[in-house]
């Protein structure tokens, strides 16, 4: 019964035409409110101890009407920003992901033209270096690795170094200067060919 009066007085309150601005709701908490009067579920235990952080005395006259909202608000917040750890693992997953099929498709144009010294094989080695620096030294790889370094103290050290290398990759071939890159991969690939097509 009493919690049946209770839902009466909640859902009057979230009514603006229902109720008068200076009605509260008194000595409840926050987790007795239906959940169906709720934006969100209340079972989840990161809503739970958001709420809990809040300090939330039972007997607040607050009104529910603002209650409510503000507390959707918080939630929302808390859980749609992540943290630099997570960030830095959904960064690395994609630039991992890139760097190995790269790699691959770029060793192994080079150990063709090693092996078949060819003017295909060149230009197939030539492309596949340039695919490569323009993943790796892509600006927006270089930025992002640099901002998440810029909190470094907030990462794990696996995760430290994993964006080093990614930033010393870069600096390999960056692409802030794509023009000096190709001419440098371009002649690489020449003196290359020439040695692995000299006559011992």
């Amino acid at each position: 019964m009493a919690n049946d009066e209770f839902r009466i007085k909640a859902e009057a309150l979230i009514n603006k035409d229902a109720a008068p601005r200076s009605t509260f709701v008194m000595g409840h908490s926050v987790f007795d409110i239906p959940h169906r009067l709720l934006p969100f579920r209340l079972s989840s235990k990161s809503h739970a101890a958001t709420f809990r952080r809040m300090k939330l005395p039972t007997n607040s006259p607050v009104p529910c009407r603002y209650l409510i909202p503000l507390l959707f608000a918080v939630s929302v917040a808390a859980s749609a920003a992540p943290g630099w750890q997570e960030r830095a693992d959904q960064f690395l997953d994609l630039v991992n992901a890139a760097y190995q099929g790269l790699y691959r498709v770029n060793s192994e144009a080079q150990w063709d033209a090693a092996t078949d010294v060819t003017p295909a094989h060149d230009a197939a080695s030539e492309a596949a270096g340039k695919a490569m620096a323009a993943f790796n030294g892509n600006p927006a790889v270089i930025r992002e690795t640099k901002m998440l370094l810029e909190h470094r103290g907030e990462l794990g050290p696996l995760t430290v170094l994993q964006l080093e290398r990614a930033l010393l990759n870069a600096a390999e071939g960056p692409m802030t200067n794509p023009v000096l890159v190709n001419a440098r991969i371009a002649t690489e690939t020449q003196q290359a060919s020439t040695l692995n097509s000299f006559t011992f």
